[in-house]
């Protein structure tokens, strides 16, 4: 493949002011004429940069946590009162606005026999749950699809999901930890008539499910329950495309294909879990993550366009090994190869010492990174838990580049400064492995609770670059072929230990002890050949 494309930049020495966009954080709250909150009213956000859609909470409050607009419509509608329309316009520079409270008015109706048949979303203390049948999906959808359609969650366009203005961290199936680090490996793949209900979750964390004390702040999590008629056998489930560039190359020999392909296959077994998913394209896509990551200077500044090709493999499992042992874990693969060919040109037109710049560069990236996380719960009994979790992962990244420069005085003699050739060499690697393990005991009074938690890791990275420059006009003040080695290393270990202590039914008293140590080595070479 031959893509060619042209970059052209100007830099203008001036002075002059500089106007941004100041991003709010608006909130209100919605009642009844009574005074009384409206819970899980509908409230959506219409504006020229802005436009979306959110849910209040149970006590009625609201809030749009990054509004760019200073005039903006929002429409407020719930089950049972009017829809009000309103529109705000904001003067105040504060960064943070609260709305005045809204007032809906009661719509009544006098109806006939009314069968309810469905509730579309429930609320059940920290948990919001969304009837999957009550929002329909085109035949062969996946759960993205159906997530873009519930009130109050957001799916960008990366496949990161927010729910209530806070980012999704995590999701579940059934109830049971999906391990696989890519939420949209689940939920690009799933298909959607598998769903049962979707439920929103506030968790507070291991600890707080095993001794029922909530402390922190909560993170927002799904989880994905499958219909009971589903939750047994095999599943199926793929996807192939091709095509040609919106704009043809000039020549037809430059003429490259795209072609996007992915599989996936789901077994639900009562309790067990397993899934695997499978891609390749050339579509600057990806269902998984890809740490590698580029190293090595840049002249144009980290990048994110190319030519991307994929390939990624990932696999799930969870199942119990007995009434007392469950085990869970997943391992990815996934490895790209980018192809970038850039071109720039770079006026300065300061009035002491004009210049013209041109850069032309091509550049190859391959990155590659392996993830295995694995988890072991062992219930001896109702009193005791262990919970063990190994992690380990491998980035690594190789990459080359050819580039020219061209350095001219800006008068109109266009004197030649410097004309130069570069190539550049690098790789890196980040190896990272640890281990954590948590243990609880239950006594037998109610409330009262011992937990420990061990966690230690090694972090690396190791890093080689070889530029070498050869200047056919002009000198440069940097050598003209340097070996540059990087290696860090990070270990750490930390602990701690907790007692809790019930002192009535809304009150406890708790001891803690915390310890963590941490060490950190670094060190960098550079020969000049």
């Amino acid at each position: 493949m031959k893509p060619n494309y042209f970059l052209l930049t100007v830099f203008l020495i001036l002075t002059s002011p500089i106007y941004g966009q100041t991003s709010r954080q608006v909130s209100g709250v919605v009642k009844d004429s009574t005074g009384a909150a409206i819970p899980m009213a509908t409230i959506k956000l219409l504006s020229v940069t802005d436009s979306s859609t959110i849910i209040a909470n149970t006590e009625g409050r609201f809030i749009f946590s990054s509004i760019t607009a200073t005039q903006f419509t929002l429409v407020f509608s719930s089950l049972g009162y009017l829809p009000l329309t309103r529109q705000y316009t904001l003067i105040t520079g504060s960064r943070t606005v609260e709305l005045d409270p809204v007032i809906l008015k009661s719509d009544t109706i006098a109806l006939k026999g009314v069968i309810v048949t469905n509730v579309p979303v429930r609320i059940k203390e920290d948990t919001i749950e969304y009837d999957a049948l009550a929002y329909k999906t085109r035949l062969g959808a996946t759960l993205e699809d159906m997530l873009k359609k519930l009130p109050g969650l957001e799916v960008a366009k990366d496949g990161s999901i927010s729910a209530q203005g806070k980012q999704v961290s995590k999701v579940q199936l059934n109830g049971k930890d999906f391990v696989s680090g890519d939420i949209k490996s689940l939920t690009r793949n799933l298909p959607s008539d598998l769903v049962h209900s979707v439920q929103v979750i506030d968790d507070y964390g291991e600890q707080a499910k095993l001794t029922g004390i909530k402390n922190g702040e909560s993170q927002k999590i799904l989880n994905i329950s499958i219909r009971k008629d589903k939750n047994h056998g095999y599943f199926v489930q793929g996807r192939i495309g091709g095509g040609f560039d919106a704009f043809p190359p000039t020549k037809a020999a430059d003429r490259d294909g795209r072609y996007a392909t992915s599989a996936s296959f789901f077994n639900f077994q009562d309790k067990r879990q397993i899934t695997v998913t499978g891609e390749i394209n050339n579509t600057n896509t990806s269902l998984f993550d890809i740490n590698g990551g580029r190293k090595g200077p840049d002249p144009f500044g980290d990048k994110q366009n190319g030519i991307v090709t994929t390939r990624a493999v990932g696999l799930n499992y969870r199942d119990d090994w007995g009434k007392k042992l469950t085990v869970y874990g997943s391992y990815s693969l996934a490895g790209n190869l980018v192809f970038t060919n850039s071109s720039m040109i770079r006026d300065n037109l300061s009035v002491q010492s004009p210049s013209n710049q041109k850069l032309a560069s091509t550049r190859n990236d391959h990155n590659v990174n392996h993830q295995i996380n694995f988890n072991i719960e062992y219930r001896p009994d109702t009193m005791n838990f262990f919970k063990i979790i190994p992690v380990f992962s491998y980035g690594g990244v190789r990459s080359d580049e050819n580039f020219r420069g061209l350095v001219q005085a800006g008068n109109s003699s266009r004197t030649l400064i410097s004309e130069y050739s570069s190539y550049i060499y690098a790789k890196s690697s980040t190896p990272n492995f640890g281990m954590n393990v948590l243990y609880n005991h239950k006594f037998y009074k109610r409330g009262r609770n011992f937990n420990a938690l061990l966690t230690g890791g090694r972090g690396t990275n190791e890093q080689f670059e070889n530029p070498t420059y050869h200047y056919l006009v002009g000198r440069t003040g940097a050598p003209i072929n340097q070996l540059i080695n990087s290696n860090s290393c990070k270990d750490s270990i930390s602990t701690s230990f907790s007692y809790l202590e019930p002192l009535g039914k809304r009150s406890y008293f708790e001891f803690r002890y915390n310890y963590h140590n941490a060490l950190t080595t670094a060190m960098r070479m550079t020969d000049t050949v």
